[in-house]
């Protein structure tokens, strides 16, 4: 397949305006979004990226179609800077920012330019332990993958992208953490929340590195969970553990104000044929404004709150299988906050936690019965070795 960035350049020089790749679409502002009316995007296959001195900048399909840009100018009051994208990534965009659907040949797409993507940035990752080329490093985001219903009774090991079976020193190049020792022999110290992260209300955020360091401890599902609800809930005002079994979603743990307790335990969701959930089709994540739309205030109603502005789900697999839901929001005015790869970090090491807390069960189920099994044993070699009495 064709790599992605270099169509867009060639599009960039064929139509002379810039190119806005895939990462400037993948979480744009609610402000931002709100510029451009759903009328025109939908019309002029246009999505907006940001807002300055110069103008409002818009990726197009046709960014030299003068009729476009001067309607879209007219309605918003802005001098409008033209951009170039990819047209499956336009649609892509205006699926996730305006409910706009995209056929599945957009879908099917998108996820192949994904794939294509993050085998170029392993294979770059790769060639950069082996001390081939010394970029700054990069993080890789998990390619997407298929939704379909968890099998509680299946668990196999995990796949290389979480880390399993994967060289230690990829596996710390690719979290951003350095584990190495330097030459006086002292371990790396993880930097603490008042360094990384100053709080400007009086509260200490727990950071990437704490957060982390809370997975790998858990000692239970429960416990992972909660290392992702507390992290989430110190940059949003809401935060949503939503489990996946059978095809129906139900809530499993939640952080943050403005929920019926009543309503929220009781609360399913079908996975296949609610709105909010189709949001995260082809993709491995949605943050970003809540559409417009009356189909997406069903998902508020059930759980008893009000609608936000801006949101964020993020898909947890486990063995190719979607066992669990993320969901936060900022509440009816706020906004999601936070570095988005950080989150991605560590949704990413989720999975890796929970097979590890499968590992140790397993470990320990083995070490309660090893005593009787070695005493089977013992008794049983006994008895073949034993010489008959005379």
């Amino acid at each position: 397949m064709i790599d992605e960035d270099a169509l867009g350049d060639t599009l960039a020089r064929l139509f002379r305006v810039p190119y806005a790749p895939a990462k400037v679409l993948r979480s744009l502002a609610a402000e931002t979004v709100k510029h451009l009316p759903f009328r025109l995007a939908e019309k002029y296959r246009a999505v907006p990226i940001s807002v300055d001195e110069g103008g409002l900048h818009v990726t197009m399909i046709e960014p030299r179609n003068v009729q476009s840009l001067d309607e879209i100018s007219f309605a918003t009051g802005y001098r409008v800077k033209p951009w170039i994208s990819p047209e499956a990534r336009i649609y892509q965009a205006l699926d996730r920012y305006y409910g706009v659907r995209r056929s599945t040949r957009y879908v099917n797409l998108c996820r192949s330019l994904d794939a294509t993507q993050s085998m170029r940035e392993s294979e770059q990752l790769t060639r950069r332990l082996k001390g081939m080329e010394t970029p700054p490093p990069a993080v890789r985001l998990a390619e997407g993958r298929r939704m379909g219903p968890s099998d509680p009774g299946e668990v196999s090991d995990l796949g290389g992208e979480y880390g399993y079976g994967r060289c230690w020193k990829e596996i710390a190049v690719d979290i951003g953490v350095d584990r190495r020792r330097p030459e006086n022999g002292r371990g790396q110290e993880l930097p603490s929340a008042q360094k990384l992260n100053p709080p400007s209300d009086g509260t200490v955020r727990p950071t990437i590195w704490e957060s982390t360091d809370k997975l790998c401890r858990a000692d239970k599902k429960q416990d992972a969970v909660d290392a992702l609800l507390e992290f989430a809930a110190a940059r949003m005002a809401r935060a949503i553990f939503l489990g996946v079994n059978d095809e129906i979603v139900s809530v499993w743990d939640s952080r943050g104000a403005d929920f019926d307790r009543r309503r929220k335990s009781r609360a399913t969701f079908p996975l296949e044929s609610e709105p909010l959930f189709q949001l995260l089709l082809g993709d491995e994540c949605y943050r970003g404004p809540l559409p417009p739309l009356p189909s997406f205030t069903e998902f508020y109603k059930a759980l008893g709150m009000e609608s936000p502005r801006e949101i964020m789900l993020v898909p947890i697999y486990f063995d190719d299988h979607l066992v669990a839901i993320f969901y936060g929001d900022g509440g009816r005015e706020g906004e999601v906050t936070g570095e988005h790869d950080e989150f991605m970090r560590l949704f990413r090491m989720f999975p890796m936690a929970i097979h590890q807390i499968l590992l140790r069960d397993n470990m320990r189920a083995i070490g309660y019965f090893f005593p009787e099994i070695e005493n089977a044993t013992e008794k049983g070699a006994k008895e073949q070795t034993a010489l008959p009495t005379p």
